[in-house]
């Protein structure tokens, strides 16, 4: 065991941070330290990162009740210069919304040209092809776009589209990894290794930032992508004080975070190994 994971480990079994955990996740607890030791100890760059960010990030996890597993794309953290980030994952937009118990459907998928008619920027609305897509049946054809669209139980229906061009471009001006990877002609991003995943979450997150009215740590979770207050500071939140935090986000540009809001696949230019990983 590394000195540094000696720490974290240290850290864990504070008998504050322990009763912290208890109060939070009751009989969860003992896993979920566990657990969180196994994520540290599977990642170099992890155990660089300071306890109390990565306490935090974990908590921020937990309390949106997510279930993390490498696989599942539900919440990662996420190791950036010495700090470790809560992201919330592509799948765990979706769970968010269904749990919000105002979501009757909803569905994100790639769109290829044989099944693209036409999309009306004004009013949102797009016109598809019902017929059995040959490109999608194919499984080489690249995706022209990216479609989200969610029907809420009071029967209200918003939908977005974006092309393949313009999730690109996102791509390209908020993560730092994929430039990075466009740069050193690597495959480290998850926007390069599995780009389609990402397109989605990105339609969903306009989606969902400007159309569907969520819960309020669900509607934090969404408007800063993942980046919430620790559990601790939310409980200490009055619910009008809580309020106030969801207005606040719910007024943020998606096209004017430059900075860690966007950072869903953040990492050094140095890195040498994906940094994302699952909690």
């Amino acid at each position: 065991m590394s000195n540094q994971l000696t720490v974290i480990k240290n850290y864990l079994e504070k008998d504050e941070i322990k009763e912290r955990i208890s109060n939070v996740l009751n009989k969860n607890a003992a896993a979920f330290s566990s657990a969180l030791i196994s994520l540290v100890g599977s990642n170099e760059k992890l155990q660089n990162c300071t306890p109390q960010s990565i306490m935090k990030a974990a908590m921020e996890a937990a309390s949106l009740n997510l279930v993390a597993h490498p696989t599942l794309g539900l919440a990662y953290i996420i190791p950036y210069k010495g700090t470790a980030q809560f992201q919330l994952g592509y799948k765990g937009l979706i769970q968010l919304a269904i749990r919000s118990d105002k979501v009757k459907k909803i569905r994100a998928v790639e769109i290829f040209e044989d099944e693209f008619i036409s999309y009306n920027y004004i009013t949102g609305e797009i016109e598809l092809n019902s017929e059995p897509s040959k490109k999608r049946e194919s499984g080489k054809a690249t995706p022209c776009g990216y479609y989200s669209r969610v029907e809420l139980v009071n029967g209200f229906i918003a939908e977005e589209y974006m092309t393949t061009k313009e999730v690109t471009a996102h791509a390209k001006k908020y993560s730092q990894a994929y430039k990075n990877d466009i740069k050193y002609n690597n495959q480290k991003s998850p926007w390069s290794t599995d780009f389609d995943a990402m397109a989605k979450k990105t339609v969903l997150l306009k989606l969902f930032k400007f159309s569907i009215p969520l819960a309020i740590n669900e509607m934090v979770a969404v408007a800063n992508e993942g980046q919430l207050n620790s559990v601790s500071q939310t409980q200490s939140h009055s619910p009008q004080q809580q309020q106030e935090t969801v207005i606040e986000a719910e007024v943020i540009d998606m096209e004017g975070e430059t900075n860690l809001n966007e950072s869903e696949d953040v990492q050094n230019t140095s890195d040498s190994e994906n940094t994302e990983m699952a909690f």
